[in-house]
């Protein structure tokens, strides 16, 4: 009011201050306590320590040496685990301005460990790969389909020893019993599946399946394409284009 004095008003101003004071050094102290590197660098991390020190100090109350040393400590994640264990077994734990420089040399060494780890890796992919490489040939031809090389093949046709069927019929190579001329049961029948003879019929079947696959697969040859792919070539394709 306009009543008041001088005084009054002085008195009024160094309350609201101090009010204003109190809240603001209440506020930095549990910033303070809540410090933490985070995934921050130890560079800011320190930074953030220091100012809030100051700050606190500006305002009359100082944090010691050591309350900085050990909010530092507790702010650290559990990457620094060794490191802060190394620190507690020591006599007298070091200073604010000892322990930046440990801190500092310490993540220095980290990334040093990160990138030679990194290095390793790429060098061991990178050798894998000239292995493959060079276990696989260097033909290219094209093809359909993929497959994996088996080590010294080449462009070798499949093995095809004990592979050409024999009819159980006649006792000739290329065809099956199933598929035999002289099989009375193929007689005006065409080819049938579901034959008997001497109680072998399963058997027998199975056989003969197995038999014209690897028929199938003697005519087949291992090729690579340009990507570097190998795969089985039937010949179908060659057929059809016309290439030789």
């Amino acid at each position: 009011s306009d009543d008041c004095t001088a005084e009054e008003l002085w008195e009024t101003l160094a309350d609201t201050f101090s009010q204003i004071s109190e809240a603001r050094i209440m506020y930095l102290k549990k910033e303070f306590q809540n410090l933490s590197k985070g995934s921050t660098s130890i560079m800011d991390y320190l930074g953030r320590i220091k100012a809030v020190a100051d700050q606190l100090a500006a305002s009359g109350n100082n944090i010691s040496d050591k309350e900085k040393v050990q909010q530092t400590l507790n702010g650290l994640g559990h990457d620094y685990h060794a490191f802060i264990t190394a620190l507690e077994v020591l006599p007298v734990l070091p200073s604010f301005n000892e322990l930046q420089g440990k801190l500092l040399q310490h993540e220095m060494n980290m990334k040093r460990v990160i990138e030679r780890t990194d290095q390793g890796n790429s060098q061991n992919v990178l050798a894998m790969n000239v292995k493959f490489g060079k276990s696989h040939g260097n033909s290219n031809n094209g093809g359909r389909g993929i497959l994996p090389t088996p080590h010294n093949q080449g462009m070798s046709p499949l093995d095809t020893s004990r592979k050409i069927p024999i009819c159980f019929q006649c006792n000739k190579k290329g065809h099956m019993k199933a598929q035999c001329w002289f099989n009375p049961q193929n007689k005006n029948k065409g080819v049938r599946h579901d034959y008997k003879q001497g109680g072998q019929s399963s058997k027998s079947t199975a056989e003969d399946m197995q038999q014209l696959l690897m028929a199938a697969f003697s005519k087949m040859t291992i090729k690579q394409n340009e990507q570097g792919e190998w795969f089985l070539d039937s010949g179908a394709a060659t057929h059809v284009t016309g290439n030789a």
